[in-house]
């Protein structure tokens, strides 16, 4: 009886293993059998995918790098508005010079009483005398036969000889033979203001007498019209 005993309990402990081993092996077959029917190059696919996940791309990474910030993108517009603005003055200062240099170019003379003229070749009147306008004055013209007041300078034979006489103020009558036929001839058409140079030859002038320039000596006349 007490053999029988012991031999079911070694029995019954023998089971009680047995079926622990069987639950344990069957519960590691599946993941083995798993394993073991996914071939290497599934594996190594796996295992580069999981690489292209974990790492960004090369190339996105270079184009975040290569894109400006907002306070960089603020600097470029503000140097080009500079730069836009450097050449819009040096635009606007040439133009204005260019058109200083036209308005002097077309500049005409003297404005109010004074006038330059056009010409300065000598003109031919009467008995050899020679004038030249300097000034073309604005006011009245000179009247035959009227008072005017003058002032004027002799020089002997050019502009720029020996001076003979001068006065500031100086009036005679036109036409009345109160001075010498070349200033009678030469004054006509002088306008109050206006400045003209007379040659005056010895024969509308003081003849052979000399005054200073020699005997038969051409006169120079600087005259200024004021008052007429």
């Amino acid at each position: 009886m007490r053999d029988t005993m012991t031999k079911r309990r070694k029995r019954s402990d023998s089971d009680i293993d047995e079926s622990i081993e069987k639950r344990y092996m069957a519960a590691q077959r599946p993941i083995s059998a798993e394993a073991n029917s996914k071939s290497p190059e599934e594996v190594t696919r796996k295992e580069e995918s999981k690489q292209e996940n974990s790492e960004p791309s090369h190339d996105i990474a270079t184009q975040k790098e290569s894109k400006p910030s907002d306070e960089q993108q603020r600097r470029i517009e503000r140097l080009r508005l500079q730069k836009k603005c450097r050449k819009e003055k040096k635009i606007s200062k040439a133009r204005s010079k260019d058109q200083g240099k036209a308005s002097i170019v077309s500049k005409p003379g003297k404005t109010g009483s004074e006038s330059k003229p056009n010409t300065t070749a000598f003109l031919e009147l009467a008995k050899g005398v020679n004038y030249r306008d300097v000034v073309i004055g604005n006011g009245p013209e000179v009247q035959n036969r009227k008072k005017i007041r003058v002032a004027y300078v002799l020089r002997a034979k050019e502009r720029y000889g020996k001076i003979l006489d001068t006065s500031n103020d100086f009036r005679f009558r036109v036409g009345r033979g109160e001075v010498i036929q070349g200033w009678d001839i030469g004054v006509m058409g002088m306008r109050q203001g206006g400045k003209r140079h007379l040659r005056i030859p010895p024969q509308a002038g003081y003849g052979q007498r000399d005054v200073g320039a020699g005997k038969g000596g051409l006169l120079f006349f600087e005259v200024t019209v004021l008052d007429c």
